[in-house]
């Protein structure tokens, strides 16, 4: 299976790695330097007509995130109101 690189997306991929989401940054400080079992992962790889978050070449692994939040709320025990 050959994977194409697309050089047109290269500049797109730059900017990516620079406004990383905190998702995107939490996952690469687990991944880079080869600290998921040996393996080699680059982030934001310009593949065909997609940037892949992440991706390994020795495994063929393809890594998309999706992030969705729509309303974000931090709840203590006290503004549950559980407890009588």
């Amino acid at each position: 299976m050959k994977i194409y690189y697309n050089s047109n997306l290269k500049q797109l991929a730059r900017e990516l790695r620079k406004n990383s989401t905190v998702a995107e940054i939490v996952l690469w400080n687990n991944l880079k330097g080869k600290r998921f079992y040996g393996f080699q992962f680059m982030r934001q790889k310009p593949i065909g007509e997609y940037i892949v978050d992440f991706f390994c070449s020795k495994l063929k692994l393809m890594v998309f995130l999706t992030m969705i939040v729509k309303d974000m709320m931090i709840i203590d025990k006290e503004n549950l109101n559980l407890m009588d």
